[in-house]
């Protein structure tokens, strides 16, 4: 027996040997040669071996370590040990319970979950965790599907159409709204210059541009082509321009036709430039053949030069040359300038007026010619060679009419005041001089 004191154990042992055997107390037994306990068996086959029921008041999990408990009451894969009212366990199956008899059902308490009505702050469905791996929507596990809607639009999985904007799509991508993109790319009826045609229903494909008829567009009489001459005219006027170039010219054809040509006219009854007669122009009438240069009209016509811009300035000289060579050319033979009034058939008369303005006059007074020939002036009148001629020359005269039968006896006609008239006398070699009321004779010396 061990000495009796305060903090001593007393220990059991089958035999002082070496080789235990078994502590036995009733039916229950400790073997000592492999540290088993069995109660109510002494012939334990684990560490604690239990023939019968177990009643405790509380098990501590940090009290009890086993490697395992084995109960043969029950025994059955799966069951799971189960208290009856007395707190007895046994091995039972796991009651069948009803998923709806489960509490907190509704709280959003499962964030790897979509939430069908919606989170706050939103959600986000990602299909796969590795790389090329799909997210498949589907609108029903059934073989008869319906349709995937995604706000105003939707997808027909029967169908196979998607609706943007619409969420009953009629054909493979209908969209109810308007579409913006940087480009687009549409196969039926592709070819390098086609244009995209609209049919009857909107569709449209491309197609070649139609051939039109010029003559069947709309507002062909419209003036909106300002860079060119309206034909007809144009409010406020329009200037036509040959070129952009230094030297560019501006030429004016009657017709393109280069055997018939006809007329170029500016104005109604302006410049005429017949083409068929070497470009003979015609003022105020169409040229018929005969001069390059014709005039026609019934009231008055003149030909002026700009007067002197200033008084200290000479004004514009106006040359009539008949035959003068051109710049450059050698001086040929002349031609004839001949001013002519033209015959009259009628009552009227014409007249030539030659006039040189005198000093500080306006130029248009006495335009009003009396007799056939005027030559009016402050200055002399020259006729003949201004250095005279010689003794025996045969041209450079002043030519005056001969009165043939005898001394005149008729009184001139619109001879002006401060004019005379003069006419020699053939028979008595006289001159006679009109003074405005008689006829004066002077004796010329005749050999």
């Amino acid at each position: 027996m061990p000495a009796i004191h305060d903090g001593n154990d007393m220990t059991l042992t089958s035999t002082s040997e070496a080789v235990k055997g078994l502590i036995k107390f009733g039916t229950s037994a400790y073997d000592e040669a492999n540290n088993m306990m069995g109660i109510g068996t002494d012939e334990p086959s684990v560490a604690l071996e239990v023939v019968g029921d177990i009643l405790a008041e509380d098990v501590v999990a940090d009290g009890i370590q086993v490697e395992a408990i084995t109960l043969t009451t029950g025994a059955s894969t799966g069951h799971v040990l189960t208290s009856d009212a007395d707190g007895g366990a046994t091995w039972t199956a796991i009651p069948v319970q009803a998923h709806g008899g489960l509490t907190g059902l509704a709280d959003d308490d499962h964030a790897q979950y979509a939430a069908c009505d919606g989170r706050a702050g939103g959600q986000f469905l990602t299909g796969g965790t590795e790389d090329g791996d799909d997210l498949e929507l589907a609108s029903t596990a059934g073989a008869v599907k319906g349709s995937i809607l995604f706000g105003t639009s939707a997808y027909d999985e029967v169908n196979n159409r998607l609706g943007i904007g619409n969420a009953a799509p009629t054909v493979e991508l209908e969209v109810t709204g308007d579409i913006k993109a940087e480009s687009i790319t549409l196969t039926d009826g592709k070819s390098d210059g086609h244009v995209l045609t609209s049919n009857a229903d909107g569709l449209g494909t491309w197609s070649a541009i139609p051939a039109q008829d010029h003559g069947a567009l709309t507002g062909n009489g419209d003036d909106d082509h300002l860079q060119y001459a309206a034909l007809e005219g144009r409010a406020g006027g329009q200037v036509l321009i040959g070129g952009t170039e230094e030297g560019d010219d501006l030429e004016l054809r009657s017709t393109s036709n280069q055997v018939g040509f006809g007329r170029v006219r500016i104005g109604a009854h302006g410049i005429v430039v017949d083409e068929s007669m070497s470009d003979a122009v015609g003022i105020l009438c169409d040229p018929t053949v005969g001069d390059f240069l014709q005039f026609s009209g019934d009231g008055d016509f003149g030909v002026s030069m700009q007067r002197n811009p200033t008084a200290a300035q000479p004004g514009g000289n106006l040359s009539l040359s008949a035959g003068s060579p051109r710049v450059g050319e050698t001086d040929q033979d002349g031609g004839d300038l001949v001013l002519s009034t033209g015959s009259s058939t009628g009552t009227g008369t014409a007249k030539v007026q030659v006039k040189a303005a005198p000093a500080g006059s306006t130029g248009i007074d006495d335009n009003a010619p009396v007799v056939a020939l005027e030559v009016r002036g402050d200055g002399n009148v020259l006729a003949g060679p201004q250095a005279g001629v010689a003794q025996d020359a045969a041209a450079g005269f002043l030519c005056i009419p001969i009165i043939a039968t005898g001394d005149p006896t008729g009184s001139p006609a619109s001879i002006p005041a401060g004019m005379a008239a003069i006419g020699y006398v053939a028979a008595t070699g006289k001159l006679a001089v009109w003074d405005g009321s008689a006829w004066k004779l002077i004796t010329v010396d005749v050999p």
